[in-house]
């Protein structure tokens, strides 16, 4: 790792981080958050070496990520201390992200009529020493800028209405800075697919819960007419007969989840109501939909996940995959009731590039995952947590060895290991007596035993050479003439003898279903004789 320190006229001063003659990098946090984007950069270094003279206030420090994205960032508190511990002056330094620059850039009140989004951050990036980078997206908006703003503050709009995430990098050529970029990706970090369980006992895991901003119901308002009238979604009707999320009668303005209700409602089975507002939306179907997708986001209390990235790894298997700002993981909390399935993203990291053990993620943005189990199942599973407790209490221990265990329970288990194989005996407390809970020889299942297959076999043999002989199973008129001998029926009668018998002691089917004098010589049609025949070549 090496962290290269410019002046304020970047111009390179120093190399920190690994080298014979470098100044070593003592600690150091990188963080940074996938909401606002703000990126932040500590680190400490000894005071007494000569390259740390060079780090100053105003000047920079470049480094990369985990891709390889080149990051600039402008230093700005320089702090020397003493090292209670060791006794060394140690200068600890804090960093900002050197885009921040646009916030000294101010935008004035427009109107950019649909326009792309490149087009949009082009022309906020207008006059400054920035430039759209990669921008992931389609389509065009109209945006509206009201007020006087910062360069900063319109970023993150434009971001906000096309529906992308900002990242800052900057390219170095030369021994300078040749681009600067605001890339807008519709997604940042990977879906990973990977699940995270959470459990009380893990340590180097805290969750928050909030409920400040929970609601169970929502009034939707849209775009104002040209007297000022808000559109709402009074005139759309919802119906789960027909397919919808929920009931929504004509006439009502708001949407609510009875499921949220029963859980978080007022006494009385009153709503607790929210607000959900787009300006830009003029259908009223539309409307109700966001309006409702909105309400999902906020029927929950807010659950925070800080995890410590080895953790994470750990739980989620990813223990061979470095962890992303924006990575998608699943999370499973059954500590909470109902238990619950929510889709996360890794929306602030801290990484520690001189020690990796301080790296720690925190989990937001859930998408609540409906995870719907068959009725039979779900009825299965409720039951078994019902006598969890009771089948607790009462388990027995299983005895193993080649003697019985002293004074057994009734229905007490004991592993005969005195002979081969080991036999399963259950202690019958009425009979007072132990008797044998799987079966060691053939007639215990009414199996056929090898002695009694090969006679059988014989038998069958026999009967089919004389029913052939005799004539009592005709052959066909036609293309089996001739062609089959008495020797084959008889082969493939026995053919079936010893399959039936293999699945018979496989018990794949009742025993004594299937026996030689079962197999009625008479029964043997030309198809059966065809395949047979199949089966003998």
């Amino acid at each position: 790792m090496q962290v290269m320190v410019l002046d304020r006229y970047e111009t390179v001063r120093a190399v920190l981080g690994d080298g014979p003659s470098a100044c070593p990098l003592l600690e150091d946090t990188y963080k940074e958050t996938l909401e606002n984007a703000a990126v932040t950069y500590e680190f400490a270094v000894p005071a007494d070496h000569p390259d740390a003279q060079a780090i100053e206030p105003e000047g920079y420090v470049l480094l990369k990520d985990l891709d390889g994205n080149l990051l600039q960032l402008r230093i700005k508190i320089v702090e020397d201390d003493v090292d209670a511990e060791e006794g060394r002056r140690i200068r600890r330094v804090t960093c900002e992200n050197a885009a921040l620059e646009l916030n000294g850039a101010i935008v004035r009140p427009q109107t950019w009529t649909w326009i792309t989004a490149e087009q949009a951050l082009t022309n906020a990036l207008a006059g400054t020493r920035w430039q759209p980078g990669v921008v992931e997206w389609a389509g065009l908006k109209t945006i509206q800028i009201e007020e006087y703003q910062t360069v900063t503050a319109t970023l993150h709009q434009i971001a906000s209405e096309f529906g992308g995430e900002l990242r800052w990098r900057v390219e170095w050529r030369d021994g300078r800075i040749v681009g600067r970029y605001v890339d807008m990706l519709k997604r940042r970090g990977r879906v990973t697919g990977k699940r995270f369980e959470y459990r009380q006992d893990i340590r180097g895991l805290k969750r928050v819960e909030d409920t400040t901003e929970l609601v169970t119901a929502m009034i939707g308002l849209g775009k104002s007419d040209d007297k000022g009238q808000r559109l709402t979604f009074a005139s759309v009707e919802w119906s789960r007969s027909k397919g919808d999320p929920v009931d929504k009668p004509l006439g009502q303005d708001w949407v609510g989840d009875p499921d949220a209700l029963e859980r978080w409602g007022l006494p009385g089975g009153r709503h607790l109501f929210g607000v959900f507002e787009d300006s830009e939306e003029d259908n009223p179907e539309e409307l109700l939909q966001k309006t409702w997708d909105a309400l999902q986001q906020r029927i929950q209390g807010r659950f925070t996940y800080e995890v410590e990235v080895a953790v994470l790894e750990h739980i989620a298997g990813l223990e061979h995959e470095a962890v992303r700002l924006g990575d998608t993981v699943t999370i499973h909390d059954a500590s909470v009731d109902p238990p619950m399935a929510l889709e996360a993203r890794v929306i602030e990291i801290e990484r520690s590039y001189t020690d990796p053990s301080r790296d720690k993620v925190t989990l937001g943005q859930y998408r609540q995952l409906v995870i719907t189990l068959p009725k039979v199942v779900a009825e299965l599973q409720k039951r078994l947590n019902a006598k969890q407790g009771e089948w607790d209490a009462k388990q027995a221990s299983v005895h193993q060895g080649p003697t019985p265990p002293d004074n057994p329970a009734d229905g007490q288990l004991w592993l005969d290991t005195s002979q081969t194989p080991n036999v399963w005996r259950r202690w019958d407390g009425p009979g007072n007596q132990w008797v044998r809970a799987t079966p060691t020889e053939a007639a215990e299942v009414k199996a056929e035993t090898p002695e009694g297959a090969q006679q059988k076999a014989d038998q069958a043999r026999e009967d089919a050479k004389q029913a052939v002989a005799s004539g009592e199973v005709p052959l066909p008129v036609g293309a089996l003439v001739g062609q089959i001998t008495s020797e084959q029926i008889a082969n493939a009668v026995i053919l079936a003898q010893h399959l039936a018998q293999q699945v018979i002691q496989g018990q794949h089917i009742a025993p004594g279903a299937i026996t030689g004098d079962k197999l009625a010589i008479g029964s043997i049609t030309e198809n059966k004789m065809r395949w047979s025949t199949h089966l003998l070549y």
